[in-house]
């Protein structure tokens, strides 16, 4: 049995309704093409907005032109970081100058090789200038302490830089005095002599 719901009140058939044009027109959509067309090409131009946190990152992406005052800090910052490096060879100079050939020697007996490190070169400084016989410059405790070795083992003190022998005697600068009250004269230094029989741990050395 087929229900026409369109023909309410009216007895059912059981006739097959016949489809028609006019029937067939009568359920198309009341919007014709041009106007869907239309109300299609409006939606396209909807305006959308991105959600706040996207904005607010897309906005710090956004680089702005640097001040007056952050250009002044940068161009500081690079002259400092210049300085720095002008510095830092400076120190290094100095270092290597410095280095005394007996300390040296005694950190590659330790098993520590020579470097061009800031931290190998400090700590290898002459931490008072003293000149030996060869005529070449040594820390003054590192140099007494080798010439007093090689006094010990007999067979004299030999230059770790020519390899020949040494004489026992050392030329050192100290801080002056006043022999009488003993201070110390405020930027006077004085050249003293230093030998093995002048040294109370030479002459009670066993």
């Amino acid at each position: 049995m087929i229900v026409d719901t369109f023909g309410a009140g009216r007895p059912p058939t059981t006739e097959a309704p016949v489809l028609t044009t006019s029937t067939i027109s009568a359920y198309e959509s009341p919007v014709s093409a041009p106007q869907r067309a239309t109300l299609g090409d409006s939606a396209e131009r909807r305006v959308r907005f991105a959600p706040s946190r996207f904005a607010e990152d897309q906005a710090a992406s956004i680089k702005r032109p640097p001040t007056r005052e952050e250009k002044a800090q940068a161009e500081a910052n690079r002259t400092a970081r210049e300085q720095m490096l002008v510095n830092e060879e400076n120190i290094r100079f100095t270092a290597e100058k410095y280095a005394c050939p007996l300390l040296r020697a005694a950190k590659e007996e330790a098993g520590i090789m020579p470097s061009n490190s800031l931290e190998y070169l400090l700590a290898t400084q002459m931490k008072q200038v003293a000149v030996a016989s060869d005529g070449h410059q040594y820390d003054f405790a590192a140099l007494r302490a080798h010439i007093l070795k090689g006094m010990r083992e007999g067979r004299g003190p030999l230059s770790p830089i020519t390899k020949r022998p040494l004489k026992p005697e050392v030329r050192y600068t100290a801080k002056k005095r006043d022999p009488k009250t003993g201070v110390v004269t405020e930027g006077a230094l004085v050249t003293k002599v230093w030998k093995p029989d002048l040294d109370y741990d030479a002459r009670h050395m066993r």
